[in-house]
Protein backbone atom coordinates (compact mmCIF):
# COMPACT_ATOMS: atom_id res chain seq x y z
CA UNK A 1 0.00 0.00 0.00
CA UNK A 2 1.44 3.63 -1.04
CA UNK A 3 -0.31 6.17 0.76
CA UNK A 4 2.89 8.82 -0.06
CA UNK A 5 5.54 10.02 -1.88
CA UNK A 6 8.48 12.13 -1.84
CA UNK A 7 9.04 15.53 -3.77
CA UNK A 8 6.07 17.32 -6.07
CA UNK A 9 4.12 14.27 -8.07
CA UNK A 10 2.81 11.12 -6.65
CA UNK A 11 3.45 9.24 -9.83
CA UNK A 12 5.54 8.74 -12.76
CA UNK A 13 6.21 11.78 -15.22
CA UNK A 14 3.34 11.62 -17.96
CA UNK A 15 0.43 10.11 -15.92
CA UNK A 16 -2.54 11.90 -15.80
CA UNK A 17 -2.10 12.46 -11.88
CA UNK A 18 1.19 13.47 -11.77
CA UNK A 19 0.95 16.62 -11.22
CA UNK A 20 -1.40 17.10 -7.32
CA UNK A 21 0.50 20.06 -5.65
CA UNK A 22 -2.83 20.77 -3.76
CA UNK A 23 -4.33 19.58 -0.80
CA UNK A 24 -1.38 17.53 0.32
CA UNK A 25 -0.21 16.82 3.67
CA UNK A 26 2.80 15.23 5.39
CA UNK A 27 3.01 11.76 7.01
CA UNK A 28 5.16 10.24 9.01
CA UNK A 29 8.49 7.98 7.15
CA UNK A 30 11.12 6.29 8.74
CA UNK A 31 13.66 8.23 6.74
CA UNK A 32 11.52 11.62 7.81
CA UNK A 33 8.06 12.89 6.39
CA UNK A 34 6.57 11.84 3.01
CA UNK A 35 3.79 14.04 1.24
CA UNK A 36 0.32 12.42 1.01
CA UNK A 37 -3.59 14.07 0.48
CA UNK A 38 -6.27 13.43 2.70
CA UNK A 39 -8.06 10.59 0.67
CA UNK A 40 -4.75 8.16 1.06
CA UNK A 41 -4.21 9.35 4.84
CA UNK A 42 -7.94 8.65 5.59
CA UNK A 43 -7.68 5.40 3.64
CA UNK A 44 -4.39 4.68 5.68
CA UNK A 45 -6.19 5.09 9.07
CA UNK A 46 -8.55 2.51 8.05
CA UNK A 47 -6.43 0.08 7.91
CA UNK A 48 -4.22 1.03 10.50
CA UNK A 49 -7.76 0.40 12.53
CA UNK A 50 -8.45 -2.83 11.25
CA UNK A 51 -5.38 -4.15 12.04
CA UNK A 52 -5.75 -3.01 15.82
CA UNK A 53 -9.56 -4.02 16.16
CA UNK A 54 -8.89 -7.37 14.23
CA UNK A 55 -5.64 -8.12 16.00
CA UNK A 56 -3.86 -9.16 12.43
CA UNK A 57 -0.58 -9.89 12.59
CA UNK A 58 0.85 -8.03 9.49
CA UNK A 59 4.11 -6.89 7.80
CA UNK A 60 4.81 -3.75 5.58
CA UNK A 61 7.28 -4.46 3.04
CA UNK A 62 8.71 -1.02 3.31
CA UNK A 63 9.68 0.60 0.63
CA UNK A 64 9.86 4.17 1.62
CA UNK A 65 6.51 5.08 1.93
CA UNK A 66 3.84 6.16 4.79
CA UNK A 67 4.73 4.19 8.05
CA UNK A 68 1.65 1.90 8.71
CA UNK A 69 1.26 1.61 12.62
CA UNK A 70 0.87 -1.90 13.99
CA UNK A 71 2.45 -3.30 11.05
CA UNK A 72 6.08 -4.74 11.65
CA UNK A 73 8.23 -3.22 8.34
CA UNK A 74 10.30 -5.85 6.74
CA UNK A 75 13.24 -5.57 3.76
CA UNK A 76 12.89 -8.31 1.12
CA UNK A 77 15.83 -10.65 3.34
CA UNK A 78 13.16 -11.03 5.54
CA UNK A 79 10.45 -12.68 3.69
CA UNK A 80 11.06 -16.07 4.04
CA UNK A 81 11.13 -16.05 7.61
CA UNK A 82 7.82 -14.23 7.46
CA UNK A 83 5.83 -16.62 5.25
CA UNK A 84 3.25 -18.73 7.67
CA UNK A 85 4.75 -22.20 7.78
CA UNK A 86 2.61 -24.93 5.71
CA UNK A 87 2.28 -22.25 3.62
CA UNK A 88 1.56 -25.15 0.80
CA UNK A 89 1.01 -28.44 3.12
CA UNK A 90 4.32 -30.05 4.00
CA UNK A 91 5.56 -28.99 0.89
CA UNK A 92 9.23 -27.83 0.93
CA UNK A 93 9.42 -27.54 -2.89
CA UNK A 94 5.82 -25.61 -2.68
CA UNK A 95 7.24 -23.23 -0.03
CA UNK A 96 10.54 -22.51 -2.62
CA UNK A 97 7.97 -22.31 -5.69
CA UNK A 98 5.99 -19.56 -3.40
CA UNK A 99 9.02 -17.36 -2.25
CA UNK A 100 10.96 -17.61 -6.21
CA UNK A 101 6.87 -16.60 -7.73
CA UNK A 102 6.56 -13.60 -4.86
CA UNK A 103 10.79 -12.33 -5.44
CA UNK A 104 10.18 -12.55 -9.66
CA UNK A 105 7.29 -10.33 -9.36
CA UNK A 106 8.85 -8.23 -6.91
CA UNK A 107 11.98 -8.06 -9.13
CA UNK A 108 9.87 -7.11 -12.19
CA UNK A 109 8.10 -4.20 -10.51
CA UNK A 110 11.10 -2.63 -9.23
CA UNK A 111 13.12 -2.67 -12.69
CA UNK A 112 12.22 -0.26 -15.85
CA UNK A 113 10.89 -2.31 -18.73
CA UNK A 114 10.28 -1.42 -22.52
CA UNK A 115 7.42 0.59 -23.18
CA UNK A 116 4.48 -1.34 -25.03
CA UNK A 117 3.97 -0.05 -28.84
CA UNK A 118 0.04 0.18 -29.45
CA UNK A 119 -1.71 0.32 -32.55
CA UNK A 120 -2.88 3.46 -33.43
CA UNK A 121 -6.96 4.31 -32.34
CA UNK A 122 -7.86 7.52 -34.24
CA UNK A 123 -8.27 5.84 -37.84
CA UNK A 124 -11.70 3.58 -35.62
CA UNK A 125 -12.32 6.62 -33.12
CA UNK A 126 -12.84 8.64 -36.04
CA UNK A 127 -14.74 6.57 -38.31
CA UNK A 128 -16.87 5.54 -35.49
CA UNK A 129 -17.76 9.14 -34.26
CA UNK A 130 -18.17 10.23 -38.07
CA UNK A 131 -20.85 7.86 -38.52
CA UNK A 132 -22.52 8.23 -35.00
CA UNK A 133 -22.77 11.72 -36.17
CA UNK A 134 -23.85 11.59 -39.51
CA UNK A 135 -26.49 9.51 -38.32
CA UNK A 136 -27.76 12.04 -35.43
CA UNK A 137 -27.44 14.22 -38.30
CA UNK A 138 -30.46 13.04 -39.34
CA UNK A 139 -32.08 12.28 -36.93
CA UNK A 140 -31.85 16.16 -35.53
CA UNK A 141 -33.68 17.04 -39.15
CA UNK A 142 -36.84 15.97 -37.09
CA UNK A 143 -35.71 15.61 -33.58
CA UNK A 144 -39.28 16.10 -32.18
CA UNK A 145 -40.23 12.40 -33.97
CA UNK A 146 -37.27 11.07 -33.54
CA UNK A 147 -36.60 11.75 -29.90
CA UNK A 148 -35.76 7.91 -28.30
CA UNK A 149 -34.07 6.92 -31.68
CA UNK A 150 -31.42 10.11 -31.04
CA UNK A 151 -31.22 8.62 -26.67
CA UNK A 152 -30.71 5.13 -28.31
CA UNK A 153 -27.31 6.58 -30.95
CA UNK A 154 -25.86 9.04 -27.99
CA UNK A 155 -26.08 6.14 -25.45
CA UNK A 156 -24.26 3.52 -28.09
CA UNK A 157 -21.68 6.56 -28.28
CA UNK A 158 -21.96 6.77 -24.43
CA UNK A 159 -20.86 3.09 -24.64
CA UNK A 160 -18.16 3.32 -27.18
CA UNK A 161 -16.21 6.17 -25.18
CA UNK A 162 -15.86 4.03 -21.72
CA UNK A 163 -15.00 0.77 -23.85
CA UNK A 164 -11.23 1.53 -23.95
CA UNK A 165 -9.20 1.13 -20.27
CA UNK A 166 -6.25 3.22 -21.63
CA UNK A 167 -8.21 6.09 -23.00
CA UNK A 168 -11.28 5.70 -20.35
CA UNK A 169 -9.12 8.22 -17.92
CA UNK A 170 -8.83 10.56 -20.37
CA UNK A 171 -11.95 11.01 -21.74
CA UNK A 172 -14.13 11.37 -18.52
CA UNK A 173 -14.96 14.99 -19.22
CA UNK A 174 -16.60 14.02 -22.32
CA UNK A 175 -17.77 10.54 -21.25
CA UNK A 176 -19.99 12.62 -18.47
CA UNK A 177 -21.05 15.26 -21.32
CA UNK A 178 -22.38 12.83 -23.46
CA UNK A 179 -24.11 11.45 -20.09
CA UNK A 180 -25.50 14.79 -19.62
CA UNK A 181 -26.92 14.39 -23.04
CA UNK A 182 -28.46 11.09 -22.70
CA UNK A 183 -30.12 11.07 -19.47
CA UNK A 184 -32.29 13.84 -18.25
CA UNK A 185 -33.74 15.44 -21.29
CA UNK A 186 -37.55 15.46 -23.12
CA UNK A 187 -36.31 16.88 -26.27
CA UNK A 188 -33.89 17.51 -28.50
CA UNK A 189 -32.79 20.48 -30.70
CA UNK A 190 -29.98 22.20 -32.82
CA UNK A 191 -27.74 22.96 -29.25
CA UNK A 192 -27.83 19.75 -28.91
CA UNK A 193 -26.23 18.52 -31.86
CA UNK A 194 -24.09 21.36 -31.99
CA UNK A 195 -22.46 20.09 -28.27
CA UNK A 196 -22.61 16.68 -29.72
CA UNK A 197 -20.25 17.57 -32.03
CA UNK A 198 -17.61 19.76 -29.93
CA UNK A 199 -17.29 16.57 -27.81
CA UNK A 200 -16.30 14.16 -30.49
CA UNK A 201 -13.56 17.07 -31.40
CA UNK A 202 -12.24 17.27 -28.21
CA UNK A 203 -12.49 13.34 -27.91
CA UNK A 204 -10.34 12.97 -31.59
CA UNK A 205 -8.21 15.47 -30.49
CA UNK A 206 -7.25 13.65 -27.33
CA UNK A 207 -7.22 10.19 -29.15
CA UNK A 208 -4.35 11.65 -31.25
CA UNK A 209 -2.63 12.99 -28.87
CA UNK A 210 -2.57 9.36 -27.27
CA UNK A 211 -1.42 8.34 -30.61
CA UNK A 212 1.46 10.51 -30.79
CA UNK A 213 2.34 9.01 -27.54
CA UNK A 214 1.69 5.51 -27.17
CA UNK A 215 2.72 4.74 -30.61
CA UNK A 216 6.09 6.27 -30.90
CA UNK A 217 7.65 5.44 -27.83
CA UNK A 218 10.79 3.78 -29.52
CA UNK A 219 13.16 2.01 -26.83
CA UNK A 220 12.00 3.99 -23.72
CA UNK A 221 11.40 3.03 -20.19
CA UNK A 222 8.51 2.06 -18.43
Amino acid sequence: QDFGWRGEASHAAGHHAAVITVGTLDLPGRDGPVRSTLPYATALRDMEQDIRTLQLDVVNLYGGGALIRGARDITPDDIDSELPPHADGDSTEGRADILAGFRQRLDAAMTPCEQPLFAPRLPQWRTSLRNAQKRLETLFRKPERHGPEIVEMLGRVHFFLRQDPICTPYLYNEIMDVSGLVHGRDRFGLPQLTEFRQISRRVLDKIRRIDEVMTSADQQAA
